[in-house]
């Protein structure tokens, strides 16, 4: 999750870090800034759910007339928020569904943070999950490090390469039979990391 300050270029930084899911909160004291919600929703083509001060028939339907997916008003519990946000995700990613690399012989539950190797549960932090999943995603391709930033911190801070090494080597002892010696997650000196598919399995 990224909390992002509701400024100017905010919707930059919500495409640079390829949200799935952004919730726009108009219960601050600005209220609700309809010129800043419409760039957010052209920048990004996952789902936006409002999050509302009061309950309002005319603020409720004003919002999902400009594109808003969903639109949640005060009170509501956290229960609810959470089920809403599973429920867009699943819907519009099939983001219940884990993701699958055969060749590696695992599954991704993005919900739980969670990761399935030949019927052996392995749990990962939430910053290991964004990141195994967007590398199997991106499978092949070299990713920077200053994208991963991104996708994962969401910011392109460079004194955040000490986190991302963490997390690898993490990841690698996790994930590897033998952690020095990766068959999967790969180092591209200089430049970031990639995930190789085995295709002589």
């Amino acid at each position: 999750m990224v909390v992002l300050p509701l400024a100017v270029g905010t919707e930059e930084r919500v495409r640079g870090c390829l949200a799935q899911l952004v919730i726009f909160d108009s219960s601050s004291a600005n209220g609700f800034e309809e010129n800043l919600f419409c760039r957010i929703r052209r920048a990004v083509d996952g789902p936006v759910l409002v999050l509302g001060q009061r309950y309002s028939e005319a603020f409720v339907v004003r919002v999902l007339r400009l594109g808003a997916d969903d639109c949640l008003c005060r009170p509501y519990s956290t229960q609810e928020l959470l089920a809403r946000i599973r429920a867009h995700l699943r819907r519009h990613w099939h983001w219940d569904a884990p993701r699958t690399d055969k060749s590696a012989g695992f599954h991704i539950d993005p919900v739980n943070y969670s990761v399935e190797i030949s019927g052996k549960e392995i749990q990962l932090t939430p910053a290991e999950c964004r990141l195994l999943d967007y590398l199997v995603k991106r499978a092949g391709d070299v990713v920077t490090r200053e994208e991963l930033y991104e996708c994962v911190w969401g910011t392109a801070r460079n004194d955040l390469s000490s986190n991302l090494r963490l997390c690898v080597h993490n990841l690698r002892k996790k994930l590897e039979q033998d952690p020095h010696n990766p068959r999967y997650l790969m180092t591209k000196r200089g430049v970031g990391y990639y995930w190789r598919r085995q295709t002589n399995e």
